[in-house]
């Protein structure tokens, strides 16, 4: 167990110490919200008055969830640039054609700015920043009235994407922290 504590330590300690707060508490937070979504059920023709009590909890602790995701957003693009995470809007492809070339002998390559896991890091962030956001124009349209379906399919969709992401995101760390339990047991053998 002390070898896997070890090896979480190791691959969070490139981060800042508020990174790595902030990226606990958005991967839990998360984690509520995806499991809060299948419990509960909003169709396109809801009003405000027959939302349930799950619904409203997943609501109001998705809006609590904005500023965070925006706080934590800013950290990493103060301290990444956008180029670093977004290259491709940069028409910068040569770190991810190399981390690519690493993918396909096998091999995890090391985060790099503008590389593949910095591109993925992007993506996430636009997902996981759609998602709050439609979710929220959701909540103000339905509030006010109006006919708010149009933004719950795309909360639908944007949720889908971050659901992805989350799943593929915590796969890609569960590999790199096996991936240092075992350098950590073989510098432990020496």
């Amino acid at each position: 167990m002390n070898q896997y504590i070890s090896a979480i330590k190791r691959v969070f300690s490139t981060l800042p110490k508020v990174e790595q707060i902030l990226h606990g508490l958005t991967v839990l937070w998360v984690l509520i919200q995806i499991l809060s979504s299948g419990l509960m059920h909003i169709n396109h023709h809801a009003i405000w008055a027959d939302i349930s009590t799950l619904s409203l909890i997943h609501i109001y602790s998705g809006i609590l969830l904005l500023p965070i995701c925006l706080l934590f957003v800013f950290i990493i693009i103060k301290r990444r640039t956008c180029k670093d995470l977004y290259p491709w809007a940069f028409k910068y492809f040569y770190q991810l054609k190399v981390d690519l070339l690493i993918l396909k002998q096998c091999k995890l390559p090391q985060p790099s700015p503008s590389g593949l896991a910095a591109t993925v890091e992007g993506f996430g962030l636009l997902a996981l920043l759609s998602s709050l956001l439609t979710g929220v124009a959701w909540f103000v349209a339905i509030k006010a009235g109006l006919d708010a379906s149009f933004f719950l399919t795309i909360h639908k969709t944007t949720v889908g994407l971050i659901e992805t992401y989350f799943y593929a995101h915590g796969l890609m760390g569960v590999l790199h922290i096996l991936v240092e339990t075992r350098r950590y047991k073989k510098s432990s053998m020496l």
